[in-house]
């Protein structure tokens, strides 16, 4: 028996991360704040979510990242990359951006 529970807790993890994965093709919406991370030669817009999560914001340019950097915002679009083990981040292709407002919180 006291085998078995840690193996049961380890699934649960498992099982609880694979739930919040996002399967690649998939549109989704997520609000978060914008980051831009790398040196000057390569800049990858980013979104960070209120739980922690970054997300690669693909074909959105660098410069209108600069220009929402800590901001806000609410992304509409397709998943790229699901965030599985073994992948960098989760990326999603933009098809939307929008600045939310100051006082509503980033999910």
């Amino acid at each position: 028996m006291r085998r078995i529970l840690p193996l049961i807790a380890a699934l649960s993890v498992v099982l609880a991360a694979c739930v919040h994965a996002v399967p690649a093709g998939r549109s989704i919406a997520l609000t978060g704040t914008v980051m831009v991370k790398g040196s000057a030669l390569f800049q990858q817009p980013m979104l960070v979510t209120a739980d922690g999560e970054a997300w690669v914001l693909e074909k959105f340019p660098v410069d209108a990242a600069e220009a929402l950097r800590g901001k806000k915002v609410g992304v509409t679009g397709t998943v790229l990359r699901a965030n599985q083990p073994g992948t960098w981040a989760p990326a999603i292709r933009v098809e939307r951006i929008e600045a939310m407002p100051d006082g509503e919180p980033a999910r």
